[in-house]
């Protein structure tokens, strides 16, 4: 870590962290597309465009952020640099190996929401809200109180349904 420090990459200190946050973010994907397999509806697939594009566009503002930390600048020909092309050229397998990464966790989810969804069946589903809320009789009226009025006093009855 020292010879990173002293060349201006003391931040690699920290990739221990931004591995397990990146870990928590594709467990947290993960769910959600089980979720979505549980569901029935297929998500739709990653989008093509930012996998192309994420990696020469962070490579490049990495660079750019890096040079202009250091030096206090940034020079006019930082792009036509050799080291520049060839990291920038480096970009596209990895925006491979992220999008097939991407497409397999994404298949890996819904399948497995999939299977969920056979195993284990529920008699009816799973209200998203409280049932006095879901079913209103045809002949309800919703009252719109003024934003002054207060709900209910202190000793005011329970809401219906929530008891």
């Amino acid at each position: 870590m020292g010879l990173h420090a002293e060349r201006g990459h003391a931040y690699l200190g920290y990739a221990p962290a931004i591995v397990v946050w990146a870990l928590a973010l594709v467990l947290a994907g993960l769910v959600l597309w089980v979720g979505e397999g549980l569901r029935g509806r297929r998500p739709s697939a990653p989008p093509l465009r930012l996998f192309a594009l994420l990696p020469p566009v962070g490579f490049a503002v990495q660079e750019h952020l890096e040079r202009l930390i250091g030096t206090g600048g940034i020079p006019a020909d930082l792009a036509l640099e050799p080291t520049f092309v060839v990291g920038l050229a480096l970009q596209l397998p990895f925006a491979i190996v992220a999008l097939l990464l991407a497409h397999a966790l994404h298949a890996i989810g819904f399948g497995l929401g999939r299977v969920l969804a056979r195993e284990v069946v529920l008699r009816e589903p799973i209200p998203c809200a409280p049932r006095a809320l879901l079913r209103l009789p045809a002949s309800a009226t919703l009252v719109a109180l003024p934003v002054l009025t207060p709900g209910r006093g202190p000793r005011a009855p329970p809401l219906a349904g929530c008891v």
